[in-house]
């Protein structure tokens, strides 16, 4: 048997699960994974009472937070939320491209060290 055969006639003796070999999935098979659309953005409980406190009394304080996993939503753009990144908090300015992005993503937790240069030398000019 060919190669290209045995690709759409298995021998029998070949037990194929239909989930592991994709080759052979039927289409009611296939499981699809709706979008998560219904599903609100978590925000920590502390985040949100500072928040709407601020809010209604017309605050702008920096806002200290170990939730690095809350979600930016609309009430907080404009205000400073110190966020940890591990070591020390990180204040940072929310603004409306933000919307949307866990605060974690802004806070970066690895210190960014730049390549050591090189010391190549320069071949010296002929006069």
């Amino acid at each position: 048997m060919s190669f290209f055969c045995h690709l759409f006639f298995p021998a029998e003796n070949e037990f194929l699960h239909p989930f592991k070999d994709r080759r052979y999935r039927k289409k009611e098979d296939c499981f699809s994974m709706a979008p998560l659309i219904n599903k609100f953005p978590f925000v920590a409980n502390h985040l949100k009472r500072m928040i709407n406190k601020f809010n209604a009394n017309g605050e702008k304080h920096v806002i200290k937070s170990w939730s690095r996993t809350s979600m930016v939503i609309p009430e907080m753009v404009g205000h400073r939320i110190a966020i940890h990144n591990g070591k020390r908090h990180r204040p940072i300015q929310i603004k409306d491209a933000m919307v949307g992005h866990k605060l974690g993503e802004f806070a970066l937790t690895r210190a960014r060290k730049p390549q050591k240069t090189q010391n190549v030398k320069k071949p010296a000019k002929k006069k």
